[in-house]
């Protein structure tokens, strides 16, 4: 009986191993490439979620501590231009080919930023009178908390789906 030579030996099936390897290796390099959307999308969620954070932390503190509304609509002017970017980023995210529950949480925060942005610029408005200033900033911090809520939901980023 001979023996095959060095580097011919057979596994299951009588096919050598390095095929069964390249089997492998191919099938994580195709499946790596499967999921490099999903992980883009992953990153592109959450860079939206921290400028949503930054807004509720930091900008909107910033535009509703200053006594006129001048002073709040020159500081909410850039700010609103950099949150009406990240709608805009959410709404694409919302239309992107991920599942349906991805679409969705994009869509709720999209639609969340609008509002606050809605609501700001509602605040810094010329002048409200009384009851609408009292009005404007109720809305504010509603929007604030739906945010926020939103926020808490979604802090895994793309951990789920």
């Amino acid at each position: 009986m001979e023996t095959p030579p060095p580097g011919s030996e057979t596994q299951g099936g009588g096919l050598p191993w390095w095929f069964w390897l390249a089997v492998v290796v191919g099938a994580g390099v195709v499946g790596w490439l499967m999921l490099a959307p999903r992980r883009d999308w992953d990153k592109r969620f959450v860079r939206a979620g921290d400028e949503a954070r930054w807004a509720d932390r930091e900008l909107i503190s910033r535009v509703l501590s200053r006594p006129t509304t001048a002073e709040a609509d020159a500081v909410w002017q850039p700010g609103r231009q950099r949150l009406q970017a990240t709608v805009e980023e959410l709404k694409a995210l919302g239309a992107a080919d991920v599942s349906k529950e991805r679409r969705d949480r994009a869509t709720r925060l999209e639609l969340i930023l609008a509002n606050l942005v809605a609501a700001m610029d509602a605040q810094v408005a010329p002048e409200p009178a009384g009851a609408d200033l009292r009005g404007a900033v109720a809305r504010v911090e509603a929007v604030r908390a739906e945010l926020r809520v939103e926020l808490d939901g979604t802090s895994g980023g793309g951990s789920s789906a």
